[in-house]
């Protein structure tokens, strides 16, 4: 499939097309024995030899680019889709192998993970592409870190021109699998799970849903959703800390919420309580981010979904503090439920492509 290739900006990189007068620059670093050797190609010998390849090889390759530092805009590395036909490992017609390398001076500087991460990103919006594989020479240690670091999974261990070479594979646009293939899951997971909510409204939202759900499922919450914003008056929080006994009881026989008691009673509660946070700290959400180091938003590195967690000392910390107040059905597997939904906590799959940049 032929594109019309454009750049790629990384935070400190650029990938685009090389040109011929790349040459002496990619001589400079091709020429290392310590680069060639490990990316299992043959040394550059000249800069007219570096010329040739630009000219045979990665001019010819519409996904072969130059990995330029943005300041200086010299390229110090390379980076794209090999050639099909021309693969270490033999691919599916729905797989292509990924190739990169970057000079000595730039080793261990996270360069080739940001360069490779961008191209993976480039590539999940080929439809015609389902998985990417690496193949790297078993003794390149920091290539298999770069690997796993993007979310590429080893599945082979096999020779490759009398040297040991291993293989790694990362699916593309793998959604996180507890979303199912129940639409309205799906729109949640793609549209509002793990992105950062600010606002005071949306995030009493999530407090009376995430409370409502405590055990079961969260599906079912959503299901309810619409109904819950009719019965808690569109999560003013403002409104619902105002009701009465009266209204607790109109809502235990609301049609569409969990009529529970103790649940609807937790939720106007709780709405005094967080009009209370409020004021003191002039948004909910400056309240939870405090419990931030440096104020900042967790993006957790997830390669599985065995690896996710219920909890953490976070939403321990919050959710204790919270019960002091007063705040009830929001214990610490609640809260951390909370922090993920609202964004506080980026938990993606590092596969999936919802997830935010590290």
């Amino acid at each position: 499939m032929v594109r019309n290739i454009k750049m790629i900006k990384t935070e400190r990189l650029i990938l685009r097309p090389w040109v011929e007068t790349d040459a002496e620059t990619l001589y400079k670093y091709a020429s290392d024995r310590r680069v060639s050797e490990l990316a299992l190609w043959p040394c550059h010998t000249s800069v007219e030899m570096s010329r040739v390849v630009i000219r045979d090889i990665f001019r010819p390759n519409p996904y072969c680019f130059a990995i330029t530092l943005k300041k200086s805009g010299e390229p110090i590395g390379c980076i794209g889709l090999v050639p099909q036909g021309a693969e270490h490992f033999t691919a599916s017609h729905t797989e292509r192998e990924i190739g990169y390398w970057i000079g000595f001076p730039f080793w261990n500087q996270g360069l080739v993970s940001e360069a490779l991460k961008a191209l993976v990103a480039y590539c999940s919006a080929i439809p015609d592409i389902a998985s990417l594989l690496i193949t790297t020479d078993a003794r390149n240690i920091a290539s298999q870190r770069v690997a796993g670091k993007c979310a590429f999974a080893q599945f082979s261990d096999y020779e490759y021109d009398g040297i040991r070479t291993l293989a790694f594979r990362r699916t593309l646009n793998s959604r996180c699998p507890w979303c199912g293939n129940d639409p309205l899951y799906i729109r949640y997971h793609d549209k509002e799970w793990g992105r950062p909510v600010t606002d005071d409204r949306t995030l009493f939202e999530f407090l009376v849903l995430e409370s409502a759900q405590a055990g079961l499922a969260w599906i079912t919450i959503l299901r309810k959703r619409e109904a819950y914003r009719k019965a808690f008056v569109d999560f003013d929080y403002t409104l619902v800390a105002a009701m009465t006994p009266d209204d607790e009881e109109r809502l235990t026989h609301f049609d569409g919420i969990v009529r529970n008691r103790r649940k609807i009673h937790s939720a106007i509660v709780n709405a005094r309580l967080f009009g209370r946070i409020v004021d003191e700290f002039g948004s909910f959400y400056n309240y939870i981010i405090g419990f931030f180091p440096c104020g900042k938003r967790i993006v957790n590195d997830v390669p599985s979904i065995e690896s996710l967690p219920a909890s953490s000392a976070i939403s321990d910390a919050i959710s204790k503090d919270m019960r002091h107040r007063g705040f009830t059905f929001f214990g610490t597997t609640i809260c951390y439920a909370f922090l993920q939904a609202t964004g506080f906590i980026d938990d993606h799959l590092n596969s999936c492509p919802s997830k935010s940049a590290q």
